[in-house]
């Protein structure tokens, strides 16, 4: 709550090698880390970036317990996300994008390259990787990097900027596919 501790904090994280932070908080915000379960998502996240939110970190994911039904006791469900976890943020930075003044980071899900393209893809402005660290040591930012440049090599990108957001909803011949009504065509087979 004080400018004194953390300010402190943040300078031996800087002399430990980190490049930037990201303040999880509620007084004042810097990077606002959203999480999903908003009425009216998209108006929210709009009023934020109209009051003057820089950015939105799509999504926060909060603490879910589990049930042990043999031993009758509330214990904590998986830490870690996992790849399949994407799609929601996927699906949100490729609406909101175009919509917000803001910037938007994707989190959640991005395990491996692939991930990181994606978001990028959908016009995310940075892209966040913890659970494939945890999982994987440090030295995956590295496999991250390189991968993504390898990729970038065989599609003749020579920057980010040359692909960033080539696949939200607002540079996409058909935009709808990133809404609900898509569920329905996929149960029924309708491509």
């Amino acid at each position: 709550m004080s400018s004194g501790r953390w300010i402190d904090y943040a300078g031996r994280l800087e002399k430990a090698g980190a490049d930037a932070l990201e303040l999880n908080v509620f007084v004042i915000p810097v990077a606002m880390k959203m999480g999903h379960h908003f009425t009216g998502m998209a108006n929210i996240f709009k009023a934020l970036s109209d009051e003057g939110a820089d950015w939105l970190v799509l999504f926060n994911r909060f603490y879910r317990p589990d049930v042990d039904i043999e031993n009758f006791r509330v214990i904590p469900a998986k830490v870690f996300s996992v790849p399949q976890e994407i799609t929601l943020p996927l699906q949100w930075i490729a609406i909101l994008s175009p919509m917000l003044k803001c910037d938007l980071a994707a989190t959640t899900g991005v395990h491996n390259s692939g991930g990181l393209i994606k978001q990028l893809l959908v016009e995310a402005k940075a892209v966040q990787v913890c659970s494939a660290l945890y999982q994987n040591g440090i030295g995956h930012i590295r496999t991250l990097i390189s991968c993504l440049q390898n990729w970038m090599e065989r599609h003749n990108f020579n920057r980010i900027e040359d692909f960033r957001g080539m696949l939200s909803q607002e540079n996409i011949e058909n935009p709808e596919v990133f809404h609900r009504s898509q569920y329905i065509k996929a149960l029924v087979g309708i491509a």
